[in-house]
C-alpha cells in the first residue's frame, strides 16, 4: 500500500506508515516529524553561522536590532518579531518574512470584512421580516399573496383537473387545496413568530392545550403508578413465597436431622444398657466361681449330702 502524496513514503521498516485518524485526515509519522524539526534547527544554525561572521566584520556599532554601549556590551531590543528559541541573539526581520507577515495581515482584514457584511445583510434581512410582519397585523395588503408565480401555479392546477376529469374546477383538485390551506398554515405560524395578537391567541390555545396535555399526563401517570403498585406487590408475594419454601425445607430439615440425632442417642444408650448388662453377669459368674457355687462343685455338696444321709439312718436304725 503507498503513501499519500506529500506523506513521505509508505510502509517501510522504519516508517510507521501514514495513518488515518478518525476525521479522516492524515497523520504525519514521528520520523517525517523528527526530519523536519532537524532541518529547522540546521536552519536556524546556518543563519546565526552568518550573523557570527557578519558581527565580526562590524566592530562597534550597531548589532542586528539592538545596539551596543560604550563598554562593548549589547543592548537588546524586545520586539515581538524576534524569534529568541531559534537563536539567543536579536534578529533582523527578513524582508520575505515581512511580507508574508504583511500578506496574512491582509487576508486576515479581508475575512474580517467579509463576516462584518455578512453580519449587515443578516440583520437587513432580519429588519426585513419583521417589518412584513408588523404590515399584515395592522391590516396592509400582503404583496407575497398576490404573487403571480401562485396564479400561475393555480391555472396548471386547474388544466391538470380538467386532464384528469374533474371538471376544471382548482377547487375540486384535492393538491391545490392542501396546498391553500398549508400556505394558510405557513402564513399563520410567521404570524404567530411575529404578531402580537397571534402570540396572545397561540398562548391561549397553548394554555388550553397544556390543561388537556396535563390532565392526560396526570391520568397516565395514575396508571402507571398503580401498574407498577401492583408489580411490585406480586413482586414482593412472590419473594415472600420463596422465602416461605426456602424456611419450610430449612425446618424439615432440621426435624429430619433432629430424628436422625435422636434415634443415634437412642441406639447408643440401648448399646450402653447392653454393655452394662453384660458387665453385671460377667460379674456374677465371677462372684459365683469365687464362692464355689457353680456347677462343679454341685457334685461335692451331694456327696456331703449323701454322708449325712447315711449318718441319719445308722443313728436311727
Amino acid at each position: 500500500m503507498r503513501g499519500k502524496a506529500g506523506g513521505g513514503g509508505g510502509r517501510d521498516a522504519e516508517h510507521e506508515g501514514e495513518r488515518r485518524n478518525r476525521r479522516g485526515g492524515r497523520r504525519r509519522t514521528r520520523v517525517v516529524k523528527e526530519k523536519k524539526k532537524k532541518k529547522e534547527r540546521e536552519k536556524a544554525m546556518g543563519k546565526r553561522d552568518e550573523k557570527e561572521k557578519d558581527e565580526e566584520k562590524i566592530e562597534g556599532g550597531t548589532v542586528a536590532r539592538g545596539k551596543v554601549d560604550e563598554k562593548g556590551g549589547e543592548k537588546r531590543s524586545h520586539s515581538k518579531d524576534q524569534d529568541q528559541s531559534i537563536c539567543p541573539e536579536v534578529m533582523p526581520l527578513d524582508w520575505e518574512e515581512a511580507k508574508k507577515i504583511r500578506i496574512k495581515k491582509r487576508i486576515r482584514l479581508k475575512k474580517k470584512g467579509e463576516k462584518e457584511e455578512k453580519k449587515k445583510r443578516n440583520e437587513e434581512k432580519r429588519r426585513k421580516k419583521k417589518n412584513e410582519g408588523k404590515a399584515r397585523e395592522h391590516g396592509e395588503k400582503d404583496k407575497k399573496a398576490n404573487r403571480p408565480e401562485k396564479e400561475r401555479r393555480r391555472k396548471s392546477d386547474k388544466e391538470r383537473g380538467e386532464r384528469e376529469g374533474r371538471g376544471g374546477e382548482g377547487e375540486k383538485c384535492g393538491r391545490t387545496r392542501t396546498r391553500r390551506i398549508r400556505s394558510s398554515k405557513r402564513r399563520r405560524r410567521r404570524n404567530i413568530r411575529n404578531g402580537r395578537r397571534w402570540r396572545k391567541r397561540r398562548m391561549r390555545s397553548n394554555r388550553k392545550c397544556m390543561g388537556k396535555r396535563r390532565k392526560r399526563c396526570r391520568r397516565r401517570t395514575r396508571r402507571q403508578g398503580r401498574r407498577r403498585m401492583r408489580e411490585e406487590k406480586k413482586k414482593d408475594e412472590k419473594k415472600k413465597e420463596k422465602q416461605e419454601n426456602r424456611q419450610e425445607k430449612e425446618r424439615k430439615r432440621s426435624r429430619l436431622r433432629k430424628e436422625e440425632w435422636q434415634e443415634e442417642k437412642k441406639r447408643e444408650k440401648e448399646e450402653k444398657q447392653e454393655e452394662k448388662q453384660e458387665k453385671k453377669e460377667r460379674r456374677e459368674v465371677t462372684r459365683k466361681i469365687k464362692t464355689r457355687q457353680f456347677a462343679w462343685s454341685i457334685p461335692y455338696e451331694e456327696e456331703k449330702d449323701e454322708e449325712k444321709m447315711e449318718e441319719d439312718k445308722s443313728e436311727g436304725g
